[in-house]
């Protein structure tokens, strides 16, 4: 073997010593930087007839593309768990307080019809029946308001979130260009990519999202597999939003023809979980208020209307509703009616407004409070609000265990990426000693072939 092969030798593996120090420095460096994969220097050894030495390349990203993708799954699904938990939880506490007053309001009503069936002729209990009547309509009514808050709130969340997301997106589709721009001419555009690859991470969190690679270091990003969200090559389609008849947020997105509404392709990440609450949740609680509310004015006024007032006159005691199916906005629109409103005499505690103290009608609005008025006939109006509390409970439990087991999941992946692409500061301490090392023995090898090359220039002279 000639010195000159020697020196060649010793030269690449100073060579390869010093870019795989480079790249374990930049690996420590970076080891807190959220997104970083860690990267390495390929080395082969090459034959000793083509010079012999080490073969090495550029530092490349340490990846694996399965798990990377099962990652943006978990992260997906975390992203619906924690939104749907996180609309959730302003419910409880709103329904402590729905709880409180529609049921109060429930029980004070009925105690003023027990009290008017003891003494229909009191002018007091009259009077209290009307306080208390407007009082469990208002209930009603503040109730109602409070749950389209909810949906409001959710509904504000998802615009709110769509902004961000087109930002994000065209960020990605700009980096994509940059990263085959760059890859093209043999720059290192690795730090690019792991910028790219992290707000991928944080568009699914928002998104169900599948990555695609493409030549030259792209990648193209579609919603839950179907429709793209940033192309290879042409411009970002935004998304945009809509409202539905029922006032609700939809999503649109905007390519290159008409708007495509592709909210029921958001199956999983924080909007999902927020179109979840509103339309689960949120909406079945709605729903049963307004059964409700329609149920009780339904069936008061027609015991109430079967009766007489003082005066002789039959009235209902709540305004009549609208005979819709569902009954929507019924919670709203409950009020006390106008034909008794400041007017004692007009509730209809007999069947003979004549007859001195008949309760007949007050003791069958009594018996209202244990008739199964409510949920199809099935519960009274009291067992009925408390059904619909102790579902909500359990959707709110239910959010909240589906959220935790999210967040082990999305844990669990990103460990698997962590091991993989993260970056350990006790191995790279220890690639960085050998590093050390093998740059010291391939300068040594150096060293001696220089002096093996000065003596034989010595032994010429």
């Amino acid at each position: 073997m000639s010195i000159n092969r020697i020196l060649n030798i010793g030269h690449s593996g100073m060579v390869a010593a010093s870019l795989g120090t480079a790249a374990t420095s930049h690996n420590i460096t970076n080891s807190s930087t959220e997104g970083y994969s860690r990267q390495r220097v390929a080395q082969k050894p090459r034959p000793i007839h083509h010079g012999g030495g080490l073969a090495i390349s550029s530092p490349t990203r340490v990846q694996d593309s399965f798990v990377d993708r099962r990652l943006l799954s978990a992260i997906s699904l975390e992203g619906e768990a924690s939104a749907r938990s996180d609309s959730l939880r302003s419910l409880d506490s709103m329904f402590a307080d729905i709880g409180g007053a529609v049921g109060d309001a429930l029980d004070n009503f009925e105690s003023a019809i027990a009290d008017l069936s003891n003494d229909p002729d009191s002018d007091a209990a009259r009077q209290l029946v009307l306080t208390r009547t407007t009082q469990l309509a208002q209930s009603f009514n503040q109730a109602s308001a409070d749950l389209d808050a909810a949906q409001d709130d959710a509904n504000g969340r998802i615009r709110l979130a769509l902004g961000q997301l087109n930002e994000k997106l065209q960020t990605i589709g700009d980096l994509g260009r940059d990263i085959v721009s760059g890859s093209t001419i043999g720059e290192d555009v690795s730090t690019l990519m792991d910028q790219r690859d992290q707000l991928v991470r944080e568009v699914a969190e928002y998104l169900p999202v599948t990555v695609l690679d493409q030549p030259h270091g792209a990648v193209s990003v579609l919603l839950a597999g179907s429709r793209s969200l940033v192309p290879v090559d042409g411009p970002v389609p935004q998304l945009l939003h809509d409202v539905d008849a029922n006032g609700n947020t939809t999503i649109l997105r905007q390519g290159s023809g008409a708007p495509e509404d592709i909210t029921s392709l958001i199956t999983s990440g924080k909007i999902a979980g927020y179109l979840s609450a509103r339309d689960g949740a949120i909406a079945d609680a709605q729903a049963d208020l307004d059964q409700l509310a329609y149920d009780i004015a339904t069936q008061y006024n027609a015991v109430h209307a079967a009766g007489q007032g003082r005066d002789g006159a039959s009235r209902n005691l709540f305004e009549v509703l609208p005979a819709v199916v569902p009954p929507t906005g019924s919670a709203e629109a409950l009020a006390i009616s106008a034909d008794v409103v400041g007017n004692p005499d007009g509730i209809a505690a007999a069947l003979d407004g004549t007859l001195p103290s008949d309760n007949r009608n007050a003791l069958a609005l009594l018996d209202l409070a244990q008739t199964d008025i409510a949920s199809g006939g099935t519960a009274s109006a009291s067992e009925a609000f408390s059904a619909m509390l102790a579902d909500v409970g359990i959707s709110i439990q239910s959010a909240n265990t589906k959220a935790d087991n999210a967040t082990v999941i999305r844990e669990q992946a990103q460990a698997m990426r962590d091991a993989i692409s993260g970056v350990s500061t006790d191995e790279e301490m220890v690639a960085l000693m050998q590093f050390q090392r093998a740059y010291q023995a391939s300068l040594r090898v150096v060293e001696t072939a220089d002096a093996m090359l000065n003596e034989l220039l010595n032994m010429r002279r």
